[in-house]
């Protein structure tokens, strides 16, 4: 067989673990992998040759969880993710408020009060002051709470008499008036009278998410994004337009959200069923909220709060009965749980629901399983449990989890080294744009455990730091695992895929700090350039 195109002349991993003086791509496989003169035996006239010069080459690295058509309707927002008090944050909606037509939303998204010196959330006040003529809704960083102006309650009919949604909340002043502040399901009051993009409009979104992917060395993406499209039909089309064999060159292992199942069921969709570069995957739920907006579900309450324990988004009831239909049905399952009540919780839902219909690879996942501990991970490893991880968490959460846990839970927050060496699987997730999609930061986040400034020196829960070999098969291995695709991903062996990024430097003996620089000069998604530098 003469292969189309032949690297060589740098540091070429094969694996987390395993490596080779050269690799030989035909078609969009790989076809050999060794030293550098048995795969140059497979060059013939047509094969190009592509020297490294240096450079490093390594199987394509998977965001195995984010919600890529919300990045990329999100970069049409107000960015505040880099705002450092909230004067600033307040400035920045007001700028864009003045260039806004009167009556048109200013949405934005992004903001951690916590990095903050003055710890408050955003209110109504804050934002009518720059945007009285405009209906404004900013989002924090993880999503799971906002903040809106007067004249967007307004809008969507949101007063002292509107009750809590189920899963929700509405802040109030002293005197029962909303504050602005929205908790979970309470932001979909406001969320549902946002104009709709159009159809056109987020097709360009998606091919934007998923071009700067590429930029960035992710070939693969378990993204969750029916919410943001609107149906399941328009999540499933839209991925399959921009995406593919005559379109952009990403693969899409996609999530549905569970209130979309019935519509999904409709199509008579399997987990797997696509094609090579789009299949549909897991049913999504959430079990709980988020850490820093005091709404993850807690065992015991608060170290910073003790008059709550977090909120569940569903009754539990309700919960465990669409996690034993949804694995009756056979679909693998994956659940938003930080605290470790959600944890427990869900994993009492797989245990019950196996219990009632054997299914002994059903490779269901935990996604963060942040606020952990080790009689749950045992759990976890005894029923099979995929940890779905997020290393990038370290960089916002770092800065309060400690607060909010205490000093006894927050020595589980986040183990990532201790659920490997435990035997779990795991893959590795950035969540964007909770945080941002830029994989650099996340190898960093995941072997560091700092900020972006080193902070602090001996890093967040230093002993739940990975290795770099451990880091990279979270993003390769792992994720080809969680997927049930490890027989085509993961690795650059013969007949695997040939989805691989080549970097700057060496990775795995560039120094901690200095990970966050590393640069993509080339990412390839079966055989063909999605980016080049």
């Amino acid at each position: 067989m003469q292969a189309d195109l032949i690297f060589k002349g740098g540091p070429i991993y094969t694996s987390a673990t395993g490596t080779a003086e050269a690799i030989a791509v035909a078609g969009d496989k790989v076809v050999a992998a060794g030293t550098e003169a048995a795969v140059l035996n497979l060059a013939g006239p047509g094969t190009r040759v592509h020297h490294l010069e240096g450079r490093t080459l390594l199987p394509g690295l998977v965001d195995a969880h984010l919600h890529v058509l919300g990045y990329g309707i999100g970069l049409r927002q107000v960015l505040l993710a880099d705002v450092p008090d909230l004067g600033a944050a307040i400035a920045r909606i007001g700028e864009r408020a003045a260039a806004t037509p009167r009556g048109e939303w200013v949405l934005g998204r992004g903001f951690v009060e916590d990095k903050w010196a003055v710890k408050r959330l955003p209110t109504r006040d804050d934002l009518d002051r720059v945007s009285p003529h405009h209906p404004v809704l900013i989002t924090r960083a993880c999503g799971h709470i906002a903040v809106a102006n007067t004249a967007a309650l307004r809008l969507a009919a949101v007063t002292g008499a509107t009750p809590d949604p189920q899963g929700g909340q509405i802040d109030r002043d002293s005197h029962g008036e909303p504050t602005g502040v929205l908790r979970e399901k309470a932001i979909g009051l406001v969320g549902e009278v946002v104009p709709e993009l159009t159809y056109s409009e987020k097709r360009d979104a998606l091919l934007a998410a998923v071009t700067d992917a590429a930029s960035r060395g992710i070939t693969d993406l378990h993204s969750d994004d029916v919410r943001q499209a609107g149906t399941f039909a328009d999540s499933w089309r839209l991925w399959n337009e921009v995406a593919g064999p005559e379109a952009f060159p990403m693969r899409g292992y996609l999530l549905m959200y569970h209130e979309a199942y019935e519509e999904f069921r409709s199509f008579g969709l399997k987990r797997g069923d696509g094609n090579a570069y789009v299949r549909q995957g897991m049913i999504k739920l959430f079990a709980d909220g988020s850490l820093g907006g005091h709404t993850a579900a807690l065992l015991a309450p608060y170290a910073d709060d003790p008059a709550t324990k977090g909120l569940y988004i569903h009754k539990e009831a309700d919960f465990m009965a669409m996690v034993a239909r949804y694995h009756r049905d056979g679909y693998q399952i994956c659940c938003h749980c930080i605290g470790d009540g959600a944890i427990q919780l869900f994993l009492d839902a797989i245990e019950a629901a196996n219990r009632q219909h054997p299914r002994p690879d059903h490779r269901h996942r935990m996604i963060h399983a942040q606020c952990n501990s080790p009689a749950l991970m045992q759990r976890m490893r005894q029923l099979k449990v995929v940890g779905d991880i997020q290393p990038k968490f370290i960089h916002s959460d770092g800065y309060f989890y400690q607060e909010r846990l205490g000093s006894e839970r927050a020595r589980w927050f986040n183990p990532w080294k201790t659920m490997i060496e435990m035997g779990i699987p795991c893959c590795g997730g950035s969540d964007c744009p909770v945080e941002p999609l830029h994989m650099p930061w996340q190898l960093h986040a995941a072997v560091a455990r700092q900020d972006l400034n080193g902070r602090p020196a001996d890093g967040w829960n230093p002993a739940e730091r990975l290795s770099m070999p451990q880091t990279i098969a979270i993003h390769t291995e792992g994720a080809a695992y969680a997927a049930f695709e490890e027989g085509i991903k993961g690795k650059l062996a013969p007949g695997m895929l040939a989805d691989l990024v080549v970097l700057d430097r060496d990775p795995y003996h560039t120094p901690p700090a200095d990970l966050q620089d590393l640069k993509v000069h080339l990412t390839m998604v079966g055989g063909r350039v999605a980016f080049e530098r």
